[in-house]
């Protein structure tokens, strides 16, 4: 038996590797699959990671790969966490229409009892209980202003790493990241921990011996991934020495530099989601809903703390967090043309191509008048948003996956700790083999990467 992986994102497909298994992104199995530089048979195990952010188009191109060829393909993922930017929700259609699908409820992640249960709170909409019990154990910390939040969060993470504790700093924006990046950057150069200028990232921040990096670029020859970070060390021959954190040092190119790189000490919430850190600090912004505050407030083991903005003043942090809770309760998920009842005669229409609109600032907020006062915006305006635009899709693409998954036979998957990292996995297998076929190998863990660890220290 075969087994390989895909992920959506290179750096999770990674994670999968450094378990022993073949795996790529989802998008280099369907062009070696297309191309035949990659056959399926009756003998392979297809594993997903993180299935819910792999959109709908991608996972029916897999369920007709492994429906053709007999393979097993096996969906990971929790359908609770972010949703894919294009059209998605096949995954939670799926969990909940096969009985065979694999729920594994044990937060393996958070060391108190206390979070473990916020955290559950969290993935079901309970915001207010869940606040109530953050805010109980000191983990909401208010700020005046953006500015001013951007500096405690990074006197909060420098510390951290001080500690030696691994810990990550999360926004919802490219724009707040910028601006956690620069702070923290600022710290470490006013303590002494940064040395001279090197280059510019690709977002025109300078880049100084010492810094954190993220690479934003796939690049076979010089073994980098999306979403990898890196010790920047110096400027030799054009081309800047980075370390990684396993201590392997690569030469980047200026042009790969100016092009794919940028401050790493801080990400957006999808690029940390399935990594996991000591401690996570999260700012929110205009961004903040249901499944993002789910997702980082599960990236830390020991701490996960919440940054708002509003003054020193009982009446504004009250408002502060009445506008965070309301945007913990508004989901974002994404629903699936299956699950809207439409009639088969117009879920069959295609949809004609168009090009796509950035998405609109929301119509509704939170809730304002006397009782509800004004909250202070959490440091971006919806101008800001950093969300990809929405993909048209075709929604007999969807139907067509239905009927696919109806079509093979619902098959048993297997559990393993190592993949309840995280409150609560969904494991969906759709499998092209009879119901008594030879089950799966066990101990197949989830991805689980590391972003934003201090400089030279490995994963753990």
């Amino acid at each position: 038996m075969r087994v390989i992986g895909a992920a959506h994102a290179s750096i999770a497909a990674e994670q999968l590797g450094k378990a022993g298994i073949e795996a790529r992104t989802i998008d280099s199995l369907r062009y070696a699959l297309d191309t035949g530089r990659e056959r399926l048979d009756r003998r392979t195990v297809l594993i997903v990671d993180e299935a819910e952010i792999a959109g709908n188009a991608r996972l029916a191109h897999l369920v007709d790969a492994c429906d053709r060829t007999g393979a097993k393909l096996v969906l990971v993922g929790d359908p609770a966490q972010l949703p894919a930017i294009h059209a998605g929700g096949m995954l939670r259609t799926l969990q909940r229409q096969f009985t065979t699908t694999i729920s594994l409820d044990t937060n393996r992640r958070q060391r108190h009892e206390w979070e473990r249960k916020a955290v559950d709170d969290l993935r079901n909409g309970r915001a207010q209980r869940a606040l109530d019990a953050y805010a109980e154990n000191d983990r909401i910390r208010y700020h005046p202003d953006a500015e001013a939040r951007a500096a405690g969060v990074a006197r909060a993470a420098i510390a951290d790493w001080q500690e030696r504790r691994s810990a990550v700093v999360l926004s919802g924006t490219n724009d707040n990241v910028d601006a956690l990046n620069a702070a923290v950057q600022l710290g470490r150069w006013e303590a002494g921990q940064l040395g001279a200028e090197l280059a510019f990232s690709k977002r025109d921040e300078p880049i100084h011996a010492g810094d954190r990096i993220m690479l934003l670029g796939n690049d076979t020859s010089l073994g980098v991934r999306n979403g990898q970070v890196a010790t920047a060390i110096e400027m030799r021959d054009d081309t800047l020495v980075v370390q990684r954190l396993n201590g392997r040092r690569i030469a980047l190119p200026r042009e790969y530099v100016t092009e794919h790189t940028r401050l790493g000490y801080a990400s957006t919430t999808h690029k940390a989601q399935g990594s996991t850190a000591d401690v996570a600090h999260y700012a929110p912004d205009t961004m903040a809903a249901q499944e993002f505050g789910y997702v980082a407030a599960t990236r830390g083991r020991a701490e996960n703390v919440f940054h708002l903005i509003a003054a020193d003043e009982p009446a504004q942090r009250a408002a502060a967090r009445g506008a965070f809770e309301w945007q913990l309760r508004r989901s974002v998920a994404k629903t699936s043309a299956i699950d809207t009842g439409e009639p088969t005669d117009k879920v069959h229409r295609p949809v004609p191509h168009t090009t796509p609109r950035r998405p609109q600032p929301a119509r509704h907020g939170p809730p304002r008048g006397p009782e509800h006062p004004a909250a202070p915006d959490q440091g971006v305006s919806p101008a800001a948003h950093a969300e990809a635009p929405e993909d048209p899709h075709n929604a007999a693409l969807e139907l067509y996956l239905q009927r696919r998954a109806e079509n093979i036979a619902a098959e048993q998957a297997w559990a393993s700790p190592g993949l309840t990292d995280t409150d609560a996995e969904a494991t969906v297998v759709v499998s092209g083999r009879s119901p008594d076929a030879s089950p799966a190998p066990a101990g197949v863990p989830s991805a689980c990467g590391g972003v934003g660890l201090p400089p030279g220290e490995a994963h753990r």
